[in-house]
This record gives C-alpha cells, sequence and structure tokens, in this order.
C-alpha cells in the first residue's frame, strides 16, 4: 500500500495522531520535517529545497502537513518514498519512510 504525490501540483504530506508516549505532539516540537523524497534508486528528487517543515493544523490531535512544490521532479507512475523526521528534545525521535507513487491529476480519479 502507498499514497499519491500529485505530478505538477502543490502536494500536501499529512501526518495525524503524531504522539510520544501517549501525549500527541503540538506546534512546540522541536523538529518535524520531510527531509527529503527518494527515487526508486535512492536518489534526492530535484526541484525541492529539503527539508520542509511540518505545520502544526491548530487545536488537532497531533496533525502536521508539510507542502512539497509543485516543482518537484516527479514522474508519474514512478513509486518514491518520503522521508519523514522528528525531534522533540532528549530521547524523543520518529523516523518514517512512507511509499508513494506519482500521478497526474484527469479529473477522474482523483485521490
Amino acid at each position: 500500500m502507498g499514497y499519491n504525490l500529485l505530478r505538477l501540483n502543490t502536494n500536501r504530506v499529512t501526518m495525524f495522531g503524531v504522539e510520544i508516549g501517549g501525549v500527541f505532539l503540538d506546534a512546540s516540537v522541536d523538529t518535524f520535517e520531510v527531509t527529503s523524497i527518494l527515487d526508486a534508486n535512492g536518489a534526492i528528487v530535484t526541484g525541492e529545497d529539503f527539508p520542509v517543515a511540518f505545520n502544526y493544523v491548530a487545536g488537532s490531535d497531533g496533525q502536521f502537513y508539510a507542502d512539497i512544490s509543485a516543482s518537484a521532479a516527479l514522474v508519474s507512475g514512478d513509486w518514491y518514498t518520503v522521508i519523514v523526521d522528528l525531534a522533540d528534545g532528549v530521547d524523543r525521535e520518529g523516523h518514517w519512510e512512507i511509499p508513494a507513487q506519482a500521478t497526474t491529476r484527469d479529473g477522474i480519479n482523483v485521490p
């Protein structure tokens, strides 16, 4: 299973319910960012100035979003790995490697 990155669109990476030790994180988190997007060969996708910081959704239970530039060099149909890292003080870290496929919005199958 994976997620979609919409080619030639601003892409929003959203993380829901981010918590450490049963406590939802909020805007006070030290560092939470998309550190890179890797292609199938492990190369960093060009067209974006990584890292891209996450923004906290006010009043949510640990929801954050980061916007990836529409100029990111994504190829429709190709699979990528979105790398997300979190650091919040001593021994409070998170790391995600999220599979995502680039698609072109066609007006029919809009994710």
